[in-house]
């Protein structure tokens, strides 16, 4: 027995809305899945792994040893454009710089197969119970000469000079 069905202009639109709705579905759960098998990437990696050897605290203290070693006239979170982005750069992890406030838009080209690493909050404050570092690590290690400096000329120093 044969049924003819009549559709309506109208479902027809109802129909090709729904096909393509579905169609875009399909893509965008689809596509992810593609991505993922062109292009590994284990995402952001749990807080109580050890990437690299590291963990998420080394990392952190990594960082801020790279950004703190690089002078300021090529520190990348001086950098508004992105040009000094690979100052420093050495192994698995490409540290991402930050920026001591204010808002940045740089371009980075970061090599095949890196993983990033960026700190969430990246400020320096040097407190007063800060002076005896400035004085026995920072300084000697900077090769500075504090003699008849101020103890605010020499926690200003430290926040400034090492960046």
């Amino acid at each position: 027995m044969k049924h003819n069905v009549s559709i309506q202009p109208h479902e027809r639109r109802s129909i090709a809305a729904a096909t393509g709705l579905s169609l875009l579905l399909a893509v965008l759960t689809a596509a992810p899945a593609a991505l993922a098998q062109r292009q590994p990437n284990p995402g952001i990696l749990p807080v109580d792994s050890n990437p690299y050897g590291k963990s998420y605290g080394d990392w952190g203290a990594a960082w801020w040893a790279w950004v703190l070693s690089i002078p300021g006239d090529q520190n990348p979170n001086f950098d508004a454009t992105g040009e000094f982005c690979h100052v420093g750069q050495d192994g698995p992890v490409w540290f991402v710089a930050g920026n001591f406030g204010g808002v940045n838009t740089r371009t980075c080209t970061v090599p095949a197969g890196k993983a990033l690493f960026f700190p969430i909050f990246n400020n320096v404050y040097w407190a007063p119970e800060d002076l005896a570092f400035v004085k026995d690590v920072l300084a000697p290690s900077q090769g500075w000469d504090l003699t008849g400096l101020t103890d605010e000329e020499i926690l200003r120093m430290g926040a400034t000079e090492c960046l």
